[in-house]
């Protein structure tokens, strides 16, 4: 089975952070002192994270345990939300929120597929207009 190189890092990054010798200052001061292009791309790892560890934490206190990270990361997630409001990000590819989804197409009253509808009105007009 094939691992993908994303995967591949993350792997090696927990088992590294698992360790008790892991300076995660020295870590983070080496990430932040890279190109601009990397420090976008780190942010968005970053918020990604910050998003999913949200959702654990959710689900973590339906079952009644968290700790400081999932409290922290639930925080931090509202921050980025409240951010996104504020700011638009051009080289950033954020987290995407219920807002930022597109809307379902409306259906067709009446007509359980609204396709079919579009394609008839299409051939219709087609045999009306000999342009098209």
């Amino acid at each position: 089975m094939s691992t993908t190189p994303e995967t591949k890092v993350a792997e090696q990054l927990t088992n590294l952070m698992e360790s008790q010798w892991f300076n995660s200052s020295f870590f983070g001061r080496y990430m932040a002192d890279q190109p601009y292009y990397t420090i976008d791309r780190t942010m968005e790892m970053i918020t990604q994270m910050i998003s999913y560890i949200a959702r654990r934490a959710s689900h973590e206190e339906s079952n009644e345990r968290t700790s400081d990270g999932l409290r922290l990361a639930v925080e931090l997630d509202s921050a980025i939300k409240a951010i996104r409001e504020l700011e638009t990000f051009d080289n950033l590819r954020l987290p995407k929120t219920s807002t930022d989804l597109s809307p379902k197409p409306e259906r067709v009253a009446g007509a359980n597929r609204s396709w079919v509808k579009d394609r008839y009105d299409i051939i219709s007009q087609a045999s009306i207009d000999p342009v098209l």
